[in-house]
């Protein structure tokens, strides 16, 4: 599991295996349970001694003693491990790279958007991110906290400033107003009584048009772009603290989705 290597190889396997085996490989790379917000839902992935942590809205934390202090500090580490070893597999570089390698490409095997891989492979690229945070930190209750911009949709301050490792400065929206409603959107994801619907098609054919569900074309594509820089394209958007929030959210949406259906 650990590094480009680990994670990359169990995916690019899993590219023409059956739903069922997928996410029995995503489980364990997952390594643990993981309760999606403060709603209580659980999420579908554990290992085989899971351990339940609760992911919390970045809104209601101070950075002081909480995931958010450690998500700034790990990310400094992460990004120092970088500059002293670019290959380092616990650095920040190749966390960013591996989002490239199966998102910044054209090759039909490794792409993971535009069908339902999207979902599957995000959250477990997250969960590898939570487990190298784990580790550079030393906190071993780290939970990755999500950014719920459908109630609280203004980037936190605590992203931005001067040597802060939560900051990027690629960013075309500084924040400041709130993201524009229309952009944040996911009522027809939501209303999608399919999986194909809200989560995308199967990717069987490339000769076949490939077509993402609801959520990743609509709110998901338009906070991207609209925030822009590094997060607006597919070979930047790792580099971008603000991607794991975003896509925490991403995945706590799955969750309601499911829990609906």
């Amino acid at each position: 599991m650990d590094g480009m290597g680990g994670m990359g190889g169990a995916l690019t396997g899993a590219m023409g295996l059956d739903r069922r085996e997928m996410f029995r490989r995503l489980a364990v790379l997952g390594g643990g349970a993981v309760l999606l917000g403060t709603t209580g839902v659980a999420a579908a992935v554990t290992g085989p001694a899971p351990k339940v942590r609760t992911r919390k809205e970045i809104h209601g934390l101070t950075g002081k003693g909480d995931d958010l202090e450690v998500y700034r500090e790990g990310v400094r580490l992460m990004r120092e491990r970088s500059r002293v070893n670019p290959l380092d597999p616990y650095g920040w570089n190749i966390h960013a790279a591996t989002h490239s390698i199966f998102c910044a490409t054209y090759s039909f095997q490794l792409q993971v958007h535009y069908g339902w891989f999207f979902l599957p492979w995000h959250r477990a690229y997250m969960l590898v991110l939570e487990e190298k945070l784990r580790v550079v930190t030393g906190v071993a209750d780290f939970a990755m906290p999500y950014w719920d911009w459908t109630r609280n949709p203004v980037i936190p301050a605590s992203f931005y400033g001067e040597d802060n490792p939560l900051n990027d400065t690629t960013r075309i929206y500084q924040g400041g107003e709130s993201l524009p409603a229309e952009l944040r959107e996911v009522g027809p994801a939501m209303r999608g009584r399919q999986f194909h619907q809200f989560g995308g098609f199967d990717r069987k054919d490339p000769k076949r048009p490939q077509v993402e569900g609801t959520m990743e074309q609509g709110a998901h594509n338009n906070i991207h772009n609209y925030i822009g820089g590094a997060l607006a394209s597919f070979d930047g958007a790792g580099q971008d603290p603000l991607f794991q929030l975003h896509h925490g959210n991403i995945d706590r949406l799955w969750e309601a989705w499911k829990a609906a259906s």
